[in-house]
């Protein structure tokens, strides 16, 4: 056999250029290069096998593995790897060949598509997709509640069982058809919030966005908030009253404390145990003020208290007539004027409080017609509230 010979030298030159060019490719070669080589499919799942052609040196490997879809349009996304840190197998890579087990999120009948990937800092190298029709696999499965016997809105109901999925984004919780927000998940526990207005046995549904399996259970016990104890059991405008008991929500919004009355005031606390209540309008009401705790569509019994009795102080001017403008200054008054009643002592008729704060009263003196004697018209003041809270001033005032 006779040995080729180049006679050209031109022809050399591009021959010798080529190799050198094609041998500093290889040396350079910024990316890895990856193939997906085979799966196996069965009735619980798929396994996928995967073989590295090339990867670069002194590139830390991130994360390997497998991604699935229906589509062959497969990218890898940091943290929503199409349902799957069960598909991505970490950074500890360790030779050319690896695997992953895929057992969940997949229709029996379905089409699917899978490919291998590895990713550096830097870059990202995929396999082929293959394709595959799935033959089933693991489905949902609910092993019990926690907590399971009550729970009230606000609180935090954890799913335990089996194949839930590891991202939010592809599984689905609803109550009763509405959506719920997902708190947490992995494979075997999905914790979402109870929602503030929710029914007795509600429903809930959680299923993943590949399966059309579902798990369906019903809500724990939801108890009404009830009351054990309060304190200060008397209250006046300014003051906070601790109400303790139980089934309170732990959201301080989602409590509402329900008067009687038309007294009005702010939670500025809460927990499942206690509410702090601070009153900043409270208002008298006939037959003893009440309140009930109210927490979504559920409320407590009646909770009687009692309103601070009224204490007079001071007043001035010691003597008026009509038109003149009186200060009472004292305690545990009514920011509402209209509640109060202020008269001389054995007069039902009142004069009219222009002001009201829990410490002091502005009134209007209009004329009294009552006292033909002068020497009758020096008596104490007299203070009241149409709920009966009734207080006397030490000194007397004169009506002239």
């Amino acid at each position: 056999m006779k040995q080729m010979k180049i006679k050209s030298p031109i022809v050399l030159l591009i021959l010798i250029a080529l190799y050198f060019s094609c041998n500093r490719h290889e040396q350079e070669r910024p990316f890895a290069q990856l193939e997906t080589t085979s799966i196996k499919v069965d009735e619980s799942g798929l396994t996928a096998f995967a073989k590295v052609i090339y990867l670069p040196k002194g590139d830390p490997i991130l994360d390997y593995g497998f991604m699935y879809d229906k589509t062959p349009v497969l990218q890898y996304i940091p943290d929503f790897n199409f349902d799957g840190i069960d598909v991505s197998l970490g950074n500890d890579f360790n030779g050319d060949i690896f695997s992953g087990r895929i057992e969940k999120g997949l229709v029996k009948g379905q089409k699917y598509y899978v490919r291998a990937f590895i990713r550096s800092e830097k870059w990202i190298a995929y396999g082929t997709a293959i394709s595959f029709t799935s033959k089933g696999s693991s489905a949902i499965s609910l092993e019990k509640l926690s907590p399971n016997d009550t729970i009230v809105p606000g609180d935090f109901l954890s799913v335990i069982g089996k194949n839930m999925g590891y991202d939010s984004r592809n599984v689905s919780v609803k109550l009763d058809n509405i959506d719920i927000p997902i708190n947490s998940i992995n494979d075997t526990v999905v914790t979402f919030l109870i929602p503030q207005f929710v029914k007795d046995e509600s429903k809930i549904t959680i299923s993943n966005r590949f399966n059309d399996q579902k798990v369906n259970f019903v809500i724990p016990f939801i108890p009404a908030p009830e009351v054990t104890n309060i304190k200060p059991f008397e209250m006046a405008d300014g003051d906070t009253m601790i109400i303790r008991g139980k089934y309170f929500s732990r959201i301080s919004d989602w409590n509402r404390v329900n008067f009687s009355s038309n007294s009005r005031g702010k939670i500025i606390y809460a927990d499942k145990e206690q509410i702090h209540f601070r009153m900043d309008a409270a208002s008298p009401a006939s037959g003893g003020p009440t309140f009930r705790i109210g927490v979504g569509l559920r409320k407590s019994d009646r909770v009687l208290f009692n309103y601070a009795p009224i204490e007079i102080h001071n007043f001035f001017p010691k003597e008026g007539a009509n038109g003149d403008t009186l200060t009472i200054l004292g305690q545990n008054f009514f920011t509402t004027p209209g509640v109060h009643v202020v008269s001389l002592e054995g007069v039902t008729w009142g004069w009219e409080v222009l002001e009201s704060s829990n410490t002091q009263l502005k009134v209007l003196i209009s004329e009294i017609n009552l006292f033909p004697d002068v020497t009758m018209r020096t008596r104490r003041l007299r203070v009241s509230t149409n709920a009966g809270v009734t207080a006397f001033s030490e000194e007397l005032f004169t009506y002239k």
